[in-house]
């Protein structure tokens, strides 16, 4: 299957600013097929790929494009924020399951303090983990390392169902 390098930053490079083009495929077997509709997008950004969602930049992503990569990275950034504008990217409560509604509700006591996109792999259709690499402080304790956001397509929009803890 064809990956697209960095989708996931695309949509924070949208929100972000724009100044260079940025478009790259790589084979990769292990991951998900991205959209047709975005194979080819071209991105203006001054932001570099690797740009992680800091207290600093996490102002500035202000939207989200219907992918994976996109709601995962809004919803970082909402919690670095401390809005709860990530709420825009999940299933709805009445639709939450009780393992995701217990994630949410334990990262009410965690600091957001870093984000970064890592992967995608699709571990069925229309469900895919988007790996991540994320930095929190519990209790006033430091914790950072990679994980992953489950995410969903219903009803054609992508939307987080499951997070970490």
């Amino acid at each position: 299957m064809k990956k697209i390098i960095y989708v996931g930053l695309i949509a924070l490079l949208m929100a972000c600013g724009s100044k260079k083009t940025v478009t790259e495929n790589k084979q990769d077997s292990t991951s998900t097929q991205v959209p047709s509709e975005q194979v080819n997008s071209q991105v203006e950004s001054s932001l570099s790929p690797l740009t992680e969602i800091t207290a600093d930049n996490a102002k500035s992503v202000t939207s989200f494009e219907n992918t994976p990569e996109s709601v995962v990275t809004y919803f970082f950034a909402s919690k670095i924020r401390t809005d709860n504008e990530w709420e825009k990217v999940c299933l709805p409560k009445e639709k939450r399951s009780d393992k995701f509604t217990r994630g949410l509700k334990e990262y009410d006591s965690w600091i957001f303090t870093k984000y970064k996109y890592v992967d995608t792999k699709e571990f069925e259709k229309n469900k895919l983990w988007v790996k991540i690499y994320m930095e929190i402080t519990f209790k006033g304790d430091s914790d950072s390392g990679e994980d992953e956001v489950t995410v969903e397509l219903v009803d054609g929009k992508w939307l987080i169902t499951e997070v970490p803890t």
